[in-house]
């Protein structure tokens, strides 16, 4: 007696959109892809600028002579996906003020820095980040 067993190579993929969108999301905003922590971008409602996909583990310091010197003190918008925490710091060396966006519900979180008034003080000013997942 024979079984047709098929073999997958690798797992699925998940995908980069969502199945649902995201309410909270700015329209003009790029999705943040499946396989990465976070998203950083440089205008609130990313009318234009640049976007940073930070992965899930990483820690980036926006140090001179690194291509990440861009984006030092340029981040007004975060967003986090579900089951991950950014950390993010007003010093390059992940010392400083900081503060900690968490998403741990189905959606992304998106989080405008200078609409919240607990956030404000870290609009233009992140030099280091952090993200984990769960």
């Amino acid at each position: 007696m024979t079984q047709n067993r098929q073999v997958y190579s690798q797992p699925p993929k998940a995908t980069e959109v969502p199945q649902y969108a995201d309410p909270d999301k700015p329209a003009a905003c790029e999705q943040i892809p499946a396989d990465a922590c976070a998203g950083a971008y440089q205008t609130k409602g990313c009318s234009s600028g640049w976007k940073l996909d930070i992965p899930k583990g990483g820690e980036i310091g926006f140090k001179w002579k690194t291509h990440y010197f861009a984006y030092k003190n340029r981040i007004e918008l975060i967003g986090v996906r579900p089951g991950c925490s950014l950390t993010v710091f007003d010093k390059n060396n992940f010392t400083g003020d900081q503060v900690t966006i968490t998403s741990d519900g189905e959606f992304n979180k998106y989080v405008s820095l200078a609409d919240v008034p607990e956030y404000v003080h870290l609009n233009n000013q992140i030099e280091s980040v952090k993200c984990v997942c769960n």
